[in-house]
């Protein structure tokens, strides 16, 4: 993706959170090396600096999404696979309120079980499958207050196609020159190659949606 130039309790999330985040730097590094790019190779094709990337590997820092999405497009992987962990697999969906199940045929991923990470900016991604090979990332958002997508107000582009639908508060979504506004139950489809960002307007309420990414 380049640029175009420019809650409720989550308590039971914050042990995967702390994993997930703990992960994706030195994933993110694995996969550079396994592509043989060099700090500085990789930075420049995403668009930043190889000092800003160095931090992302030793969490000192965290990728906004639009650099998570650049990232990915340049490393060559799902997104979702940047999350780090290897699929969790279990036995039974019966027995076991807490088991995960990950086959060809079935994803199950209990709500305390969900891996999720922080942007820089404060957005926080929930992963709903744990499938990271799959063409598509399926993912719970929440936007805090006056937080956005982006930084500095950036659009972002990337291949796929998106849809989703807002479940709690309100949230501005801007595609080329048009604003959305989407409320609760409000749903938007569009092709990700079109400039976009996702800002909440709110300086006191969270946003929250459910939203599908398929990669081309």
């Amino acid at each position: 993706m380049s640029n175009n130039s420019n809650a409720t309790n989550q308590t039971d999330s914050e042990p995967l959170e702390a994993e997930a985040e703990k992960l994706i730097g030195p994933k993110i590094k694995e996969i550079r090396k396994n592509r043989r790019m060099s700090l500085r190779d990789l930075g420049k094709i995403a668009g930043v600096s190889a000092g800003h990337i160095s931090q992302i590997e030793r969490g000192l820092a965290s990728p906004s999404v639009g650099l998570l999405y650049k990232l990915a497009e340049v490393l060559d992987i799902p997104i979702d696979a940047i999350f780090g962990r290897d699929n969790i697999s279990g036995d039974s969906v019966t027995n076991n309120n807490l088991t995960n199940i990950n086959s060809n045929n079935v994803s199950l991923v209990r709500k305390v079980n969900r891996k999720s990470l922080t942007m820089s900016g404060g957005v926080v991604w929930e992963l709903l499958t744990q499938q990271p090979e799959q063409s598509y990332s399926f993912r719970q958002i929440t936007f805090p207050p006056g937080t956005s997508s982006t930084e500095n107000g950036e659009y972002m582009r990337h291949t796929g196609q998106e849809f989703g639908i807002v479940i709690e508060g309100q949230l501005e979504v801007s595609i080329e020159f048009e604003q959305y506004i989407l409320a609760e139950g409000d749903s938007l489809a569009f092709d990700s190659q079109l400039p976009h960002k996702f800002t909440n307007l709110s300086k006191t309420d969270i946003a929250r949606i459910i939203w599908v990414h398929i990669k081309r």
